[in-house]
């Protein structure tokens, strides 16, 4: 089930580092939407937002860690080495914003003026580095092709048609 095959740790033959990169992207993008709700209706939302983005931190150690065993395998003079540079500067940026937003949170009270304002600034900010490092992450793959396994290309036979046309029929001649 779990294996390392060519420094890579993968699941049921998948590489196991994009399929953990979903639950804190997920998380950390949900805490925006209750900070938001937070700051509209107050109470329960806040305590919600903190629980999310302590989770999507917990779930980040596990993206972190297969994606630094992942990225050891990029050579100094590999072209993709930059972006994998870039990709881990901004997600490492954006993890170390979302561990300040729960510090200036500081548990999981209702917040209020600039309490509040910095922490969903974190938020919005955390979920901004977010983003511009899973381009970089996308860039990885779909420019380089790290993490992509060699496969011969395989084209599959051009269907027949399902549809006759009155014309295509034996005997009518074709305008």
């Amino acid at each position: 089930m779990l294996a390392r095959r060519d420094g890579r740790f993968q699941a049921l033959g998948h590489p196991l580092h994009p399929i953990l990169t979903d639950f804190p992207i997920a998380l950390w993008s949900l805490a925006f939407l209750w900070d938001v709700l937070a700051l509209w209706r107050g109470g329960f939302w806040w305590e919600v937002s903190f629980w999310t983005l302590s989770l999507g931190l917990a779930a980040a150690s596990g993206a972190a860690l297969t994606g630094l065993l992942d990225a050891r395998r990029i050579g100094p003079d590999d072209s993709a080495g930059r972006t994998v540079n870039r990709h881990m500067l901004l997600m490492g940026t954006a993890t170390m914003i979302f561990v300040g937003n729960l510090l200036v949170r500081g548990g999981t009270g209702e917040l209020s003026g600039m309490q509040a304002a910095a922490a969903v600034a974190c938020t919005l900010i955390g979920n901004a580095a977010v983003i511009a490092g899973a381009w970089f992450g996308g860039e990885l793959v779909f420019s380089h092709g790290v993490g992509v396994a060699e496969q011969p290309v395989r084209i599959a036979p051009r269907p027949e048609p399902d549809t006759i046309f009155e014309r295509d029929l034996p005997g009518r001649e074709r305008a």
